[in-house]
């Protein structure tokens, strides 16, 4: 009679000691994944890839690989693990994964995922490890041929001639920067993974891990697009009621127009030339948001926000010379880039329409003048600043425009500018061809769109981490200085190709010069520190109306993206105004109320109530700079066919997270011999109780009552 009220007892112990709750944290390591550190899928029109797995296949033993260990990873490190058959996560870091690693990787069969970490130790600078493939954007250039290595811009800097980004990976990944959660991975597999005592294998318990991002998308971005149509949705009972699966790459152009033109009605139409200055603002990696683009972006952003702040600190004057000439100049940050010209193309389908800047409203009284394809003249484009010598930067161009003549005189205007800070340029030849850039995407429209790349690289790319996870500049104080100085040089250069567009005199044009101190505070910021929210002069400008949050990976990233969250956008358009606007017209006012009050009626100035990065003192600044949410045409189109290369048809598939679990897995005989034993414990308890009867649960009423003080 005794068994029941023992096992009873047994049972409230164990209640009591979990606090009711279930016994996950005892058994569980959880660790957040925040959005953005993990890898999920991508398509373009006709293939998918990215990263991807089912839940059961995101279960693995966690192994190290470390240099020149490759054997474990091609016998599925059975010798170690004897009597185990499941998966592995690999930790390794990110410079692991080369031309020696990466086929290996792809032709395993046990790999759940690959846990990434930053490098130990600098990283060799003659490493290819650019996550871009060898022939980048190669179906969006305007010169249709196939990848080879005589037009191999990137060869000696690729992984996979593909670029690891076209890959179809079929297991999960996840970069870990936070050096407490890589302590606690290291721990686990360490106690648990390692052989001891001169052992060659290990028994169990092993120490495991469990995570993984879930894409509700597959196929391809026009197989996305039709199933997620609402007629193919009515029997699709997996997704929750959702009509999208993916979304298309959403960009973020900043343009400048310096100065603006306004529109006349009773002007002749279309009569003004333009020039455009340029410079890329995304890049991708492995993971697309792990991707500081420091010499892929950063670089030549810093050199063309140097420069239109020279033209924005002399604005009367360019603006007296443009308006004189009719010729005018825009700065254009082009967002998705890397992605086949996303936002060079929507720029390019705005300006083949009519309605580029905007399109004209009978409703706002002073507006934009319209500017068609013919008056743009010409785009000069900067790339990879500072990874060359800081001395010399080569003009590249396609070799029938500039055996033409018709590149003479920009090259004469680049060439000159170079000079005035210490530089030269090396010109192009007959049978040049224009690298991947933004130019192609204008040419496709007018073959009269002369284009020149201003860069330190000759055929080939120098750099060798061009759109890569470990795009980090990492200079010694000598290479420092050469990297600001190619800054310099390209940014003098982008000036006087300004200058001399809008007709300024020989007297201006040599008193105008480059704010190097302005140079080197933008370095200080955007390459130098370890992130972008921890630099005083962005923090000044910021102000806090952009935080970090624990939801989101806040590291340096330039990825393009599906949303509107990359922090470098909203930087360089505060520095954008910064640097272009004016204050003159303004200086009565002295709120931020008031100045968002101005400007009613019209879209060729903004005001934006903003603090001067140096002092940190609010003004109300006027300036040309406008922000354009752009996405590839193929989505504009109706009945786009996603076969066809001439417009960009990346885009993502929506996604769930699961976070990190580390746990420790058994031997399976183990998990069955537990089961049995706990099947018997039941029976036996079930026996026990079985045999209780009715007297086991009387309570004597007379002893209570006398308990209680009763009379019995």
């Amino acid at each position: 009679m005794l068994a029941l009220p023992a096992l009873l007892l047994l049972t409230s112990c164990c209640v009591f000691a979990t606090y009711g709750e279930g016994l996950s944290e005892d058994i569980y390591i959880t660790i957040p994944v925040a959005e953005g550190v993990a890898g999920y899928r991508l398509f373009n029109g006709t293939h998918q890839f990215g990263f991807h797995s089912s839940r059961a296949d995101s279960r693995g033993v966690v192994v190290k690989l470390g240099r020149g260990e490759k054997a474990g990873l091609r016998d599925c490190w059975r010798s170690r693990f004897r009597n185990y058959l499941g998966k592995y996560h690999v930790l390794l870091s990110a410079d692991m994964i080369d031309r020696s690693v990466v086929q290996e990787i792809l032709n395993s069969d046990c790999i759940a995922g690959l846990i990434i970490v930053d490098p130990e130790s600098a990283i060799e600078p003659t490493e290819p490890l650019s996550h871009d493939g060898m022939c980048p954007n190669q179906y969006s250039d305007v010169y249709g041929e196939s990848c080879s290595t005589s037009n191999a811009w990137n060869d000696p800097g690729y992984v996979l001639s593909d670029g690891l980004r076209n890959v179809d990976w079929k297991m999960q990944v996840l970069y870990m920067y936070n050096k407490t959660h890589v302590e606690a991975i290291n721990k686990c597999y360490n106690l648990y993974n390692v052989p001891t005592g001169g052992e060659s294998a290990v028994d169990f318990p092993f120490c495991a891990a469990s995570f993984g991002v879930f894409s509700t998308a597959a196929g391809s971005t026009e197989i996305c697009y039709r199933r997620s149509k609402p007629w193919s949705r009515l029997f699709d009972l997996s997704i929750e009621n959702r009509d999208d699966l993916c979304s298309p790459l959403v960009g973020v152009n900043v343009l400048a127009y310096l100065p603006p033109k306004v529109y006349n009605e009773a002007a002749p139409a279309h009569t003004a030339r333009y020039l455009m200055l340029s410079a890329r603002m995304d890049s991708f990696g492995l993971i697309p948001e792990i991707s500081p683009g420091e010499i892929s972006v950063l670089t030549s952003v810093i050199a063309l926000l140097a420069a239109s702040h020279a033209i924005g600190q002399n604005s009367d004057i360019f603006e007296k010379a443009a308006n004189a000439s009719n010729r005018y100049v825009i700065s254009a940050f082009f967002d998705g880039e890397s992605f086949d010209y996303i936002g060079s193309s929507d720029a390019a389908f705005d300006l083949m329409n009519g309605e580029f800047p905007r399109k004209l409203s009978g409703k706002i009284k002073t507006q934009l003048d319209p500017i068609v394809a013919s008056q743009l003249e010409a785009i000069i484009e900067v790339q990879q600043l500072g990874s060359g010598d800081g001395a010399q930067l080569t003009a590249h161009a396609d070799g029938r425009q500039f055996k033409s003549g018709k590149l003479d005189d920009l090259l004469r205007s680049l060439s000159a500018g170079a000079s005035v800070e210490g530089g030269s340029l090396k010109p192009p030849t007959g049978n040049a061809r224009m690298p991947p850039a933004s130019w192609h995407s204008f040419y496709r429209i007018e073959p009269s769109i002369r284009g020149i790349v201003l860069a330190p690289f000759g055929e080939k790319y120098n750099y060798r981490r061009i759109n890569s996870m470990l795009d980090f500049a990492q200079w010694n104080s000598s290479q420092r200085s050469a990297a600001e100085s190619e800054v310099a040089i390209a940014s003098s250069a982008l000036l006087r190709a300004a200058a001399d567009h809008v007709r300024l005199d020989d007297g201006q044009k040599l008193a105008i010069r480059i704010d190097r101190e302005f140079i080197k505070k933008l370095f200080e910021c955007f390459v130098y520190s370890s992130d972008w929210f921890s630099c005083e002069y962005l923090s000044r400008i910021n102000e806090g109306r952009l935080k970090k949050s624990s939801a989101f990976y806040t590291g340096k990233s330039t990825y393009v993206s599906a949303g509107y969250r990359n922090p470098l956008r909203f930087f360089l358009e505060w520095l954008a105004i910064y640097a272009t606007g004016s204050t003159s017209y303004t200086s009565n006012v002295k709120d931020k109320n008031t100045c968002d009050d101005l400007g009613g009626n019209q879209n060729v100035y903004i005001y934006s109530w903003q603090a001067d990065p140096d002092t940190g003192a609010h003004y109300c600044y006027r300036s040309s700079v406008d922000v354009y949410q752009v996405n590839s045409p193929a989505f504009r189109i109706p009945n786009y066919d996603f076969t066809n290369h001439t417009y960009s048809t990346w885009s993502e598939s929506l996604y769930s997270i699961d976070s990190l679990r580390l746990y420790l897995v058994e031997q399976e005989s183990f998990e069955r011999v537990m089961l049995v034993f706990g099947m018997l414990f039941a029976l036996i308890s079930f026996l026990f109780v079985g045999r209780c009867t009715e007297n086991s649960f009387i309570i004597d009423e007379g002893e209570r009552l006398a308990k209680e003080g009763e009379p019995l």
